[in-house]
């Protein structure tokens, strides 16, 4: 009859909006994209820039993620977060991780509870980034490393408490790594974001002697050239390892 032919079509159209919400939900829960090996991304500091140059650096050598500052140490939270992220998702970006500059001489636990309350209020954390610790400017920290050591634990560990630990990294080389914190082992399961302007568009140099760091066994992605011209900006190159 007419009243069971359309119980039917109701029955399949709800199954279909099920399953459309079973996808749907999938893919926010799967989080942004992971980074792979061969692809192509940038870094930017706290600078706004404009819809136009993201979707210039989307296309220009088809970067497809990038690491946006949301920490300026001192200077606290960085406000271009948001837009700068808003902008490049817009543009076609699908990795989009976040680094937190310190202030060494500051509480590390205040910074990072500051850090982590401003980007989870203005939904910066939904689909769970990536939070890269910049490790570098030895100038910056204190002369004993093992104060700096204790520094980054209580960091961490502040971290780890309001947010994944898992997604939280280091950015750094072996000559900073080495000064800063003493070449310490503690966190070598987190994830790496190794610098290391060789220009090559590879991570296989830090199999090599001398690269190696704070017992790291490879990096995630390679910082492999720094402040070049592209789409009327200086950026950083990075590549998927």
């Amino acid at each position: 009859s007419a009243a069971k032919f359309g119980d039917q079509v109701m029955r399949g159209a709800a199954a279909v909006a099920s399953t459309a919400v079973v996808v749907m939900l999938a893919a926010l829960c799967a989080g942004t994209a992971a980074i792979t090996t061969g692809e192509r991304g940038i870094d930017i500091a706290y600078g706004l820039l404009t819809q136009t140059q993201w979707e210039c650096m989307a296309t220009t050598n088809n970067h497809t993620f990038v690491v946006i500052e949301s920490w300026r140490g001192s200077n606290g939270y960085n406000k271009n977060a948001l837009p700068n992220t808003e902008m490049a998702q817009a543009a076609g970006f699908t990795g989009i991780h976040y680094y937190f500059y310190p202030a060494p001489k500051d509480d590390p636990s205040t910074q990072a509870q500051t850090c982590i309350e401003s980007m989870r209020s203005e939904g910066l954390l939904d689909d769970s980034p990536y939070i890269f610790i910049d490790v570098e400017a030895p100038a910056n920290w204190d002369v004993v490393c093992e104060t700096n050591v204790a520094f980054m634990q209580t960091l961490i560990d502040t971290l780890s408490l309001i947010y994944d630990s898992t997604k939280i990294g280091f950015f750094s080389d072996v000559g900073n790594w080495s000064t800063i914190l003493c070449d310490s082992c503690k966190w070598s399961t987190m994830p790496l974001w190794w610098s290391d302007w060789d220009s090559a568009k590879d991570c296989d140099a830090y199999a090599s002697a001398g690269n190696q760091f704070g017992c790291f066994t490879a990096p995630l992605f390679k910082q492999y050239i720094g402040d070049y011209s592209e789409c009327g900006l200086y950026v950083d190159g990075n590549i998927g390892c």
